[in-house]
């Protein structure tokens, strides 16, 4: 019996496309939607160029993760999920970063202060841990190592 998922790999790249429509079940309006496709989205000519303008060889690729959607007749075509992921993740930070150096300045002192507390709520949790020790944790390990010149 044939696997039911070679159908789609018979498809082609529409197989693996999505349509802006996939998105209009959100809490977006489709203009923030089209812009925001717009933001990640990129066409095989305008990559070509853009490559030619900042060409850093065959392990670089920046362009690639400024826009991980490529434009395609069936739709929109992921370059690489992980790519895409990685967008979603850091793509606001980054981009509110850019706006201008004031205003990446005043988001970094924020963030840094987010960051921070975030990190400080994993300190309570393993402070015992931390206070308690234990012998290997107390001593530093070179403490316990002979050295040559004080053998003898």
């Amino acid at each position: 019996m044939r696997d039911p998922r070679s159908r789609d790999l018979l498809r082609g790249v529409s197989a693996f496309t999505f349509a802006a429509q996939h998105f209009h079940a959100m809490a977006m309006s489709k203009e923030s939607i089209k812009l925001f496709l717009k933001e990640i989205t990129t066409t095989p000519e305008s990559l070509a160029d853009r490559i030619k303008q900042r060409d850093y060889g065959s392990n670089d690729f920046t362009e690639l993760r400024k826009r991980p959607l490529i434009l395609a007749s069936a739709g929109y075509l992921p370059f690489d999920i992980l790519f895409l992921v990685e967008k979603f993740e850091s793509g606001p930070y980054w981009m509110v970063n850019n706006i201008n150096k004031s205003v990446g300045d005043r988001l970094r002192r924020f963030w840094g202060a987010v960051f921070e507390a975030y990190m400080n709520g994993f300190a309570p949790r393993n402070k015992s841990r931390i206070r308690r020790g234990s012998d290997k944790t107390r001593q530093p390990r070179t403490t316990n190592m002979r050295w040559s010149h004080n053998a003898g």
